[in-house]
Order: C-alpha cells, then sequence, then structure tokens
C-alpha cells in the first residue's frame, strides 16, 4: 500500500462493527469511481467515433472541393479535429490502468498477520480472531481509499485530455468562422464597389 492513513491508536479504538461499517462506504466510493470510470471510456469511444466520421468526411470534401474558400475552411477544421483526434487515440482510448473494489484474499492471509493478532490475544483464539478480522478490515478500508484516489487521478487525467481536444476543435472552429467574416467582408465591400 502506498498510503497507511490508519494510524495505531486508531486501529486499536475502532471496533469490528465500526470498521465494517466504514468499509461499506469506502466500498461504495471505490465502486462510484469505477463506474465513473467506464461511462467515461464509453463517452471516449463516442466522442472519438464521431470525430474519426467528421475527419474521413472532411477529408473526402476537402480531396473534391475545387473551391478555395471552401477548402481552406475544410482544411483548419480538419487539422482541428487531427489535432483532436491523435490525443483521443494516444492519451484517452488506450488501454488505462484502475484498481478494483476489494482486497485480493492472498492480502489477507499472510503469516505475519497470524502472528501478529496471536501475540496480541494473550494465547486466546477468538481474541485473535476478532483482532485478524478488525485489521483485515482496516487493510481493506486503507486499500479501498488508495483505489478511490488511483481511479480518480485515472479519471481526472482523462478529463484533461479531453478538455484540450475540445480546445483544439474550439479553436479551428473560431479560425473558421474569422475566415468567413472576411470572406464576407470581402464580398460585401467587392459589392459595394459595383454601385460606386
Amino acid at each position: 500500500m502506498e498510503e497507511r492513513f490508519i494510524s495505531k491508536e486508531m486501529r486499536a479504538f475502532i471496533s469490528v462493527e465500526l470498521a465494517q461499517v466504514i468499509l461499506t462506504r469506502a466500498d461504495a466510493r471505490l465502486g462510484s469511481s469505477l463506474e465513473q470510470l467506464r461511462k467515461s471510456t464509453d463517452r471516449a469511444y463516442t466522442m472519438t467515433g464521431f470525430l474519426l466520421t467528421c475527419f474521413t468526411g472532411l477529408t473526402a470534401f476537402m480531396v473534391n472541393t475545387h473551391d478555395l474558400v471552401q477548402f481552406l475552411l475544410a482544411l483548419v477544421l480538419w487539422f482541428g479535429i487531427s489535432d483532436a483526434l491523435l490525443l483521443m487515440f494516444t492519451k484517452v482510448i488506450s488501454v488505462h490502468g484502475f484498481k478494483y473494489a476489494g482486497s485480493a484474499a492472498s492480502g489477507y492471509m499472510q503469516d505475519k498477520n497470524i502472528a501478529y493478532a496471536r501475540r496480541h490475544s494473550g494465547g486466546s483464539v477468538d481474541v485473535a480472531n476478532k483482532i485478524y478480522l478488525k485489521n483485515c478490515l482496516l487493510d481493506s478500508i486503507e486499500y479501498a481509499e488508495e483505489a478511490y484516489r488511483y481511479n480518480r487521478q485515472q479519471l481526472t487525467d482523462r478529463c484533461q485530455v479531453i478538455d484540450k481536444a475540445m480546445r483544439a476543435i474550439k479553436w479551428s472552429v473560431g479560425i473558421d468562422f474569422l475566415i468567413i467574416l472576411i470572406v464576407a467582408l470581402i464580398k460585401f465591400s467587392m459589392f459595394a464597389m459595383t454601385f460606386i
């Protein structure tokens, strides 16, 4: 585990029942982060498919157009969508890490944990089992918190990349708007010159 946030004093104070309640809440929070990660993956694949469709359509349009203004507008959008697609393919829809909910059974069954429980039980097997159970629950709470933080970081990183991809598209649309505005002003001024 990366970080042990449950101190020895807390381990001594917290009862098995309280640890079970805390673990239930920690597992629910971790499950929520896993669900958000899954939904984010679904949305990322949908967005990538849409961008790929736009990219393909723009490429076909650029190959077949003979109008320079239309070609320029399509080219600007094509660069923005290309940048967004590159980000999506390289950083978002690739295989990403995540941590499962729940601890591995091998983590519970360790001789050092059994030895610790026996040392602190005064020779009673029942007391040793309660100590062991409580420490397993507390270790699971720590694991759930660590896994939640890891999954949240994965989601945050993905959202930052998607934000960059969306900015690339917004900039290309903004540049296209300026080009259209300039072309419209030139056409309007040419039209106005015909009356002079």
